[in-house]
């Protein structure tokens, strides 16, 4: 019995990325478990999909998955020679989703004045 189940999970991010991965590797993955057990046998594969499905924006592209995967401690170093601005990434996403939407709401203490921006204005902010 699951707890919730999305009314269309065709429709959701997860099963894009599930279509993404069964054309370009040639898989058969119908299900969530399939792709997880997917995930857990190619684990490099997995995530340099995952990395460049979600349209990361960097400086610099990394050239391997991690470094470490072979052993549980130390923990493998993800991505280790990305270059990536989390800020960029932030405002990439939400400049692309909706650019006039509210991005930030602000209150000074005391509720006497109150701000908000939209993405377009937050970026001109940052860019200062």
């Amino acid at each position: 019995m699951s707890l919730w189940s999305h009314p269309s999970p065709h429709l959701t991010r997860l099963d894009a990325f599930r279509r993404h991965v069964n054309k370009k590797y040639g898989l058969a993955l119908a299900t969530y478990d399939q792709l997880h057990k997917w995930s857990t046998d190619d684990l490099e594969s997995f995530y340099q999909e995952l990395f460049n499905f979600c349209g990361l924006v960097t400086s610099h592209a990394p050239s391997r998955v991690a470094d470490g995967l072979d052993k549980m401690w130390p923990r493998p170093q993800w991505f280790p020679d990305a270059l990536l601005n989390f800020t960029e990434n932030i405002l990439a996403t939400g400049l692309a989703a909706h650019p006039d939407k509210i991005a930030v709401s602000a209150c000074r203490e005391g509720g006497t004045q109150w701000r908000e921006l939209t993405w377009r204005q937050l970026q001109h902010e940052v860019a200062r």
